[in-house]
C-alpha cells in the first residue's frame, strides 16, 4: 500500500477548474461534492463529479428504466453526472442493466441517446471483500443529440474503499462517483477502431483509496 501525495492542491484545482483533468490523484481527502446546476448540466465535462438533486435523480432513474425496459422493482444503484449534457446510469434490483449515455438537458429533461444493457431477473451480488474492487462494466459515450463521445466504467467495491480514482489512456486521472459501494465514471475521447471497424476500449486503471490516503486496490482494464 502507497499514500498519495498532494491531495489538497489536486481537489482545490480540480474544483476551481471545471473541464481540468486530476494532474495527481493524491491523497483523496473527502470533498464537498456540489449539486448540478442547470448550466452545470450543459457545461464542459469534469474530472470530478456532481451531486444529483433527489428530482434529477428519479428523473434520469425513471428515464433508464424506460429507455432499457426494466421493470418496476428496479432502481438506480449510482448515477454520474459530470457535464456536456450526460448522464451515466447503473441500475439493480429486480432488474439489472447499464444507460451508457442519457441526454439531460438545462431544463433537467432526460432522454436516451447511447446503448446500454439490461435484463428482467433480479440481480444477485456477491459480496466483496473490504479492499476489493468488483468487475467492472464498460461503456461508450455518444449517439443522440449529444456533442460529446467518449467511455464510461462502473462497478462495486468492498466497504473500506471511500474514494476510486480512474486513470484511462490521456487523462491524469478521474474522481469516480462513488454511492453505496457503488463506483462511476466517464471521461471524454475519440473511440480507436481495429482494422474491421470495430470500436476498442481504452486501457485504463481503478484505484481505490481508504480513508486514510491509502491505495489499497488496484484494477487494470
Amino acid at each position: 500500500m502507497r499514500r498519495m501525495s498532494l491531495v489538497g492542491q489536486l481537489i482545490a484545482a480540480v474544483a476551481l477548474a471545471p473541464a481540468a483533468c486530476v494532474d495527481d490523484p493524491a491523497e483523496l481527502e473527502p470533498i464537498a461534492l456540489q449539486p448540478a446546476t442547470p448550466a452545470d448540466l450543459v457545461g464542459p465535462w469534469r474530472a470530478t463529479p456532481y451531486l444529483v438533486d433527489p428530482a434529477l435523480w428519479a428523473a434520469i432513474e425513471q428515464a433508464c428504466r424506460r429507455d432499457i425496459e426494466l421493470p418496476p422493482g428496479s432502481r438506480a444503484a449510482i448515477i454520474d453526472l459530470r457535464g456536456a449534457e450526460v448522464a451515466t446510469v447503473r441500475m439493480t434490483g429486480q432488474g439489472a442493466g447499464s444507460c451508457n449515455a442519457l441526454q439531460v438537458s438545462r431544463t433537467g429533461e432526460v432522454t436516451g441517446a447511447g446503448g446500454g444493457w439490461g435484463g428482467a431477473a433480479a440481480e444477485q451480488l456477491a459480496p466483496l471483500g473490504d479492499t476489493q474492487i468488483g468487475s467492472i462494466d464498460r461503456g461508450s459515450i455518444g449517439g443522440g443529440d449529444l456533442r460529446v463521445q467518449g467511455w464510461s466504467v462502473s462497478g462495486r467495491v468492498g466497504s473500506a474503499i471511500r474514494s476510486v480514482v480512474v486513470v484511462p489512456p490521456g487523462v491524469s486521472g478521474v474522481l469516480a462517483t462513488l454511492r453505496d459501494g457503488w463506483f462511476a465514471a466517464w471521461w471524454p475521447g475519440q473511440p480507436a477502431a481495429d482494422d474491421r471497424g470495430l470500436q476498442l476500449p481504452p486501457p485504463f486503471v481503478v484505484q481505490g483509496f481508504d480513508a486514510a490516503g491509502l491505495l489499497v486496490a488496484e484494477l487494470r482494464g
